[in-house]
């Protein structure tokens, strides 16, 4: 399960940004690389055969039907909560060019009805990475969000009694 504890200690991680939409935390040894303009936040980051991808609302999600394929080798899934949202996330092999490559994809939101708010996605030819996938999955913070206010065109159930009703 990709959800175990490793001892390796963050502090050398560094947090990134992503819009004031969410932040991870990822290894420093992470290079940033160009990706493809789109209409919501993308971003890749690697490091050797590490790849992690993320996005932003993405416009086409795997289907929550078809998410388990016959070439998902080892598949394991999971259903958590990061910071109160919804979080799928799942493991799994696959053979890539006659080399296996392990992938680890976190999707937020539900799933199910195809509304996500983050698909992240990390793969590599070494095993460790489901590990370090998991760490990075669980840094994952979005903002609080600011508490609504009360309508002041509605009344607010206040008693206005005077002192006579009271009596």
């Amino acid at each position: 399960m990709i959800l175990a504890t490793q001892d390796s200690s963050m502090d050398d991680w560094r947090q990134i940004d992503v819009d004031g939409l969410f932040t991870f935390r990822l290894p420093k040894d992470f290079t940033k690389r160009d990706t493809a303009v789109s209409d919501t936040p993308a971003g890749e980051y690697r490091k050797g055969s590490t790849k992690l991808v993320f996005r932003w609302r993405p416009p086409t999600p795997v289907t929550f039907q078809e998410r388990r394929q016959k070439w998902m080798n080892d598949y394991e899934e999971l259903v958590s909560r990061i910071r109160g949202k919804q979080a799928n996330i799942r493991t799994y092999w696959k053979m890539t060019n006659g080399v296996r490559v392990y992938q680890a994809e976190l999707n937020v939101g539900n799933w199910e009805r195809g509304e996500l708010e983050l698909y992240m996605g990390i793969e590599s030819t070494d095993e460790s990475t489901l590990l370090l996938a998991s760490q990075i999955f669980k840094s994952i913070t979005f903002p609080t969000p600011i508490p609504e206010r009360p309508d002041d065109s509605q009344p607010r159930g206040e008693l206005n009694l005077t002192v006579e009703e009271l009596r």
